[in-house]
């Protein structure tokens, strides 16, 4: 029918142009898609306790999950190194590792680190060893 047409229209001097109404693109979708947070690298992370107020606040390169996991194993294999496995097995208590939630996402090392005292800082009940966000401070004033 369309050809019918384009000849009738070309026989009285005008071109006819054909287009398709369903563009690829409204099929295709374009872009990435988007990633689940969880399996985002370069993050700043926080795993809350689930019996008592503190947290731990962590950063990785590698994702969440594997960190988790990571964090999982320590404990299962009474890593005395591991500042969460020390606080499970003095104070018998669990950490809500279903429930972590991500702070921060930052490629740059120094910016995840000062992100990661920063929020140690800022969730005062922590277990974590770094305490060192005062040196921070005191850089950023003599600049």
């Amino acid at each position: 029918m369309s050809e019918q047409i384009a000849s009738y229209l070309r026989n009285k001097g005008s071109q006819c142009i054909f287009s398709c109404y369903n563009k690829f693109t409204s099929i295709i979708r374009l872009g990435k898609d988007n990633i689940n947070i969880f399996n985002k690298n370069y993050v700043v992370y926080k795993i809350s306790s689930k019996n008592c107020t503190v947290d731990y606040i962590g950063q990785a390169v590698r994702s969440l999950d594997a960190q988790k996991k990571e964090h999982e194993s320590s404990i299962n294999k009474q890593d005395e190194k591991s500042v969460i496995y020390r606080h499970c097995s003095e104070n018998f208590y669990e950490f809500d590792f279903e429930n972590e939630s991500v702070l921060d996402v930052k490629k740059n090392k120094l910016e995840r680190e000062f992100s990661e005292l920063l929020n140690i800082h800022l969730f005062s009940k922590n277990i974590n060893k770094k305490q060192t966000f005062n040196f921070y401070l005191t850089l950023i004033r003599k600049e």
